[in-house]
């Protein structure tokens, strides 16, 4: 235990204060460069709208320091970066908003596939017919994947709880809760 906790110390003093600006420091007044639109089921049984605002892409830099400091410390290391870390915003129907902190774009035919992962709620999820508890305890991060065309068109799936970890190849791993998925349709690019 001493050995884990020396460990990331280390990686914290070492990787911390070097990599903070490039980790993407929240900056204010951020213009906002693509808005998407989305819909989501609701308890309902109707459908939820969903904005998402993409101020800021998260570098392949910023992955490789993500990736390194939760290697070296874990989840509660990785938790305190992500914290000081704003890349945009998804806000929902009930004028919910919370902040988007990891936002990556890759090309996938003729369109591309945006990867993002936020903040999650932390009072409930009424999307996908699920109240969840007011506490979803390791679980801390909301994903979202939008699938679109050249023209910003197409669909998606969001996690409202999970927690985040990277694979050996460096890439973002979801751990959904128990509530896994949920379909996001009407996905377009509004700006």
């Amino acid at each position: 235990m001493t050995k884990r906790l020396i460990a990331v110390a280390v990686c914290l003093v070492l990787f911390y204060p070097t990599a903070t600006p490039a980790l993407g420091k929240k900056k204010q007044g951020k213009p906002v460069q693509e808005r998407f639109a989305a819909a989501a089921p609701s308890i309902s049984g109707t459908t939820e709208a969903m904005d998402i605002a993409i101020e800021e892409y998260t570098s392949d830099e910023e992955m490789d320091g993500l990736r390194k400091v939760f290697e070296a410390g874990g989840q509660e290391a990785l938790d305190k970066v992500l914290s000081k870390i704003e890349k945009g915003f998804y806000k929902t129907k009930e004028g919910f908003t919370m902040p988007l902190l990891i936002i990556q774009s890759r090309p996938e035919g003729a369109g591309r596939i945006l990867q993002m992962v936020g903040k999650a709620r932390s009072d409930f999820a009424a999307y996908g017919g699920i109240v969840l508890n007011a506490e979803v305890k390791g679980y801390p991060y909301a994903f979202f994947q939008l699938n679109v065309d050249e023209k910003g068109v197409g669909t998606g799936r969001a996690i409202l709880h999970g927690s985040l970890a990277f694979s050996k190849e460096g890439h973002i791993v979801a751990k959904p809760s128990h509530s896994g998925y949920v379909p996001l349709t009407n996905v377009r690019l509004e700006k």
